[in-house]
């Protein structure tokens, strides 16, 4: 074996513990926290705070709503886009209903996440869904 390849082959292994150290560094920043029906807002947000988040700073929060038929997550999907959310429509990984995605940048505090939890709640129970929480990533 030449000198060079040895070298190549050094550097190489080099790089690829180089770059899995920066992944294991930059996933540890990029955790995500969610509330589900078994999780209140306080929950999640305390979640967060144990995880070094201060929670003052406005990210992309995921809201889970999952209705019986895709008319239902469509139908859904248009009132919260009339309310300045991100939608996407997809068929639920676990079961046979719909998924209807709803994402907005927001500061994950109580005062803003309690109203519209709640929002999302009674809005889905008006047409036979299903609001199963939020999550968003942890910043420190």
């Amino acid at each position: 074996m030449s000198r060079i390849t040895v070298r190549a082959a050094i550097a190489l292994a080099l790089l690829a513990v180089i770059i899995c150290l920066i992944h294991q560094r930059f996933s540890d920043n990029i955790k995500e926290v969610g509330m589900s029906n078994s999780h209140s807002d306080a929950d999640v947000i305390n979640e967060l705070r144990q995880a070094g988040d201060l929670c003052t700073s406005p990210r992309n929060i995921d809201f889970y709503l999952y209705f019986p038929t895709r008319n239902g997550a469509d139908a859904m999907g248009a009132l919260l886009v009339a309310d300045g959310y991100a939608t996407h429509i997809r068929p639920a990984a676990t079961d046979k209903s719909w998924l209807c995605l709803a994402s907005k940048d927001l500061v994950p505090d109580l005062t803003t996440l309690t109203p519209i939890s709640n929002n999302l709640t009674k809005l889905c129970a008006n047409r036979q869904g299903d609001y199963d929480g939020w999550e968003c990533k942890v910043i420190r």
